[in-house]
């Protein structure tokens, strides 16, 4: 190879790292958001089960006061 051939080699191979850096820090951030999502899905499940609990306490409740 010569010099020319080397050096149009080397600027492709910077491209391609410069393109993959890009993609890797798209993909990252991506990620992140992904992750922040199924968290914010984590706790409006956890919250809904939460008031399903003590939806059911309170009928429990109630109905324990009626027999009473």
């Amino acid at each position: 190879m010569n010099i020319e051939d080397l050096k149009k080699r080397k600027e492709l191979m910077e491209n391609n790292l410069r393109q993959i850096r890009e993609k890797i820090t798209i993909d990252t951030q991506n990620a992140l958001r992904i992750e922040g999502a199924l968290l914010d899905i984590q706790e409006i499940i956890a919250d809904d089960e939460k008031k399903e609990k003590e939806e059911k306490e309170k009928k429990e409740d109630k109905s324990d006061k009626k027999v009473k």
